[in-house]
């Protein structure tokens, strides 16, 4: 119920500000929301405690809004250090995070001062790659330790024992060497990958494991969300979602690949995969989808 009472008062704000937007109810997800008003988007996650959600789904709501260029944020109340202001951002896992009337202040561009000290915000860093740069650069951990203020124990920490560092560490490390040791955060998820859904058509495309759809991928201009489950209850709570946000946002062009003799489901396309892999443009793709 609690819950309940967040998503309604974020529909009230997104409302008042003029987006368009697609609510993600009844439906597993990373997402929550998608909203959008004169190209700049937003997709968020809508939660009581900020710190309830994991670095798994943190990376699925970062890479999603990376490749449709939004941005990514944690809309929440408490975080396991109490209450969060309002007037201040904090961070998890390198995502904003802010309260519901932090949230307002964000959709309205206002200016918004970080919080002294993340939340929660334990980021996964390539042990591998830290060494190696430290390395390069001829310096010891000794010395790294120093510049960055943590002891030598930390830097050998890093590289060999335990994946994570703070925020602070994170962006301390990558302003001394002008490199990325993080991983997956805001890591650019938009490249060019094999889907044996697109065999001839080669989009860019990322594959999901938290959302309405299996995969979207996008071209030029449009983009596709892609569901290829099977069970039929699923289906249809998964082609409610994806239908709003074809009728919502422009561009957008969702459909199913599975083996049936429906020919569509609520209004959106079912597609073979045979009769997918015989289409070698994205022309074609969207004659199709079109009927």
């Amino acid at each position: 119920m609690q819950r309940e009472r967040l998503l309604k008062q974020v529909k009230k704000i997104v409302e008042r500000s003029d987006y368009l937007q697609v609510f993600i109810e009844n439906v597993r997800s990373a997402v929550d929301l998608i909203a959008e008003r004169k190209g700049r988007k937003i997709v968020a996650k809508i939660v009581k405690n900020i710190d309830s959600v994991s670095e798994e789904a943190a990376t699925e709501l970062s890479s999603f809004a990376n490749f449709i260029g939004a941005k990514p944020v944690i809309i929440g109340e408490f975080s396991s250090n109490g209450k969060l202001k309002d007037d201040f951002v904090y961070s998890r896992f390198s995502i904003d995070c802010v309260s519901i009337e932090g949230f307002e202040d964000m959709i309205s561009e206002l200016p918004q001062p970080k919080a002294a000290k993340s939340v929660g915000a334990k980021i996964k860093i390539n042990g591998s790659k830290l060494r190696a740069i430290r390395s390069i650069n001829n310096m010891s951990a000794k010395e790294l330790a120093k510049k960055i203020g943590v002891s030598s124990n930390s830097i050998y920490r890093y590289e060999e024992k335990s994946p994570y560092a703070s925020l602070e560490v994170v962006k301390k490390i990558n302003n001394l060497f002008k490199e990325r040791i993080e991983l997956n955060a805001y890591e650019d998820t938009s490249q060019k990958v094999e889907v044996t859904t697109f065999t001839n058509i080669k989009l860019s495309a990322i594959i999901t494991s938290s959302m309405p759809f299996d995969l979207v991928a996008k071209g030029n201009v449009n983009y596709y969300e892609v569901c290829t489950e099977n069970d039929m209850r699923t289906l249809i709570k998964r082609a409610k979602v994806m239908k709003e946000i074809k009728e919502t946002f422009e561009n957008n062009y969702p459909f199913f690949v599975i083996e049936s003799k429906r020919e569509e489901i609520i209004g959106l396309p079912v597609i073979s995969k045979k009769v997918l892999n015989e289409i070698n443009s994205e022309n074609k793709l969207l004659e199709l989808i079109m009927g």
